[in-house]
């Protein structure tokens, strides 16, 4: 059996600055010891719902005001409002879930987690070429994360890239968590590293990746992104893919409010890639697209996802 590896590694922030943030993780930690996740949800929701005033909750709603209303635009006003008031409350939720979750054994959420396998997925639990799994940044992404070891029988998990979060102790948190179900943590601009997962034939390798976000013009193509006709969109998934033959599983992640369990569903992108760098993106943003439309309440909105035109200047979001 192989050393897990971990990549990117992160020290523990301990300085002076950082001692008010572990104070408020101390007294987190507590809390959690006597309340379940669900409770930790309902805080979450009913927390930014009291917020939703203040410059800081505001700001964001700016945010994922204008994202509705681009990838959307064929909806009323009304429906908009409707389902903007919902994300606010899923994305509250989102936090004090993930608050729980660091501080607590992925392990508890195993238990109660489902996995839908559309299509027959068994040969890519065995030996064959590494895999690529691409998600979309929703509210229970890392939720669902901790499944994906257990799904695909991997010998310790996906290796993640990332990316570095704010503040320090948070991102170690992440990190440290994140560890317990990964083989390793890869920094989203850790090329090299990446590439060597990618191209590793010793043991099959579980890439995962959530390249759905805007990351400017620079490493992007422009191609329809629901209803945005030219949306910035990230090249390095279909190139890695095709340069290293990966085979490519899409992966929907949601929190099920009727049956209170998180819920991953995996399918393979069949012919994918094809070479064609352009239309390879259109079809990730097709896939994208289609999982956001199930479920709009449960994208991350608050993100610019459309903040880069094809010009290069930045659209406004104020």
């Amino acid at each position: 059996m192989k050393e897990k590896r971990h990549h990117s590694k992160i020290d523990i922030p301990w300085q002076p600055r950082h001692w008010l943030h572990w104070l408020l993780v101390g007294t987190v930690w507590v809390i959690s010891r006597f309340f379940s996740a669900y409770t930790f949800r309902a805080i979450g929701k009913w927390l930014v719902w009291q917020l939703r005033d203040t410059a800081v909750i505001r700001r964001r709603v700016r945010v994922a005001e204008k994202n509705l209303s681009l990838a959307f635009p064929d909806w009323t006003l009304e429906k908009r409002r409707l389902v903007l008031e919902e994300n606010l409350r899923q994305t509250g939720a989102f936090f004090m879930e993930n608050l729980f979750l660091l501080l607590r054994s992925h392990k508890t959420f195993v238990a109660n987690q489902e996995v839908h396998e559309v299509g027959d997925l068994d040969y890519i639990k065995g030996p064959g070429p590494n895999v690529l799994i691409v998600t979309l940044h929703c509210t229970s992404l890392d939720s669902c994360g901790s499944l994906l070891s257990t799904t695909l029988h991997a010998e310790h998990g996906p290796d993640v890239v990332y990316r570095k979060q704010k503040p320090d102790v948070l991102n170690y948190l992440l990190y440290r968590r994140r560890m317990a179900y990964t083989t390793s943590l890869i920094r989203q601009e850790a090329t090299s590293e990446i590439i060597d997962v990618a191209r590793d034939n010793d043991q099959r390798r579980y890439i995962w990746m959530a390249p759905d976000q805007d990351f400017g013009a620079k490493r992007s193509v422009f191609v329809p992104f629901l209803g945005v006709p030219a949306a910035a969109t990230l090249t390095a998934p279909v190139r890695l893919a095709s340069r290293y033959g990966l085979c490519v599983v899409f992966a929907e992640a949601q929190f099920v409010e009727e049956t209170g369990k998180w819920s991953l569903t995996l399918h393979e992108l069949k012919n994918f890639p094809t070479g064609d760098v352009e239309a390879d993106a259109a079809k990730l943003n097709e896939e994208f697209s289609k999982a956001i439309r199930r479920n709009p309440e449960q994208y991350y909105w608050v993100h610019r996802r459309f903040k880069t035109l094809p010009s290069g200047e930045l659209r406004d979001y104020s």
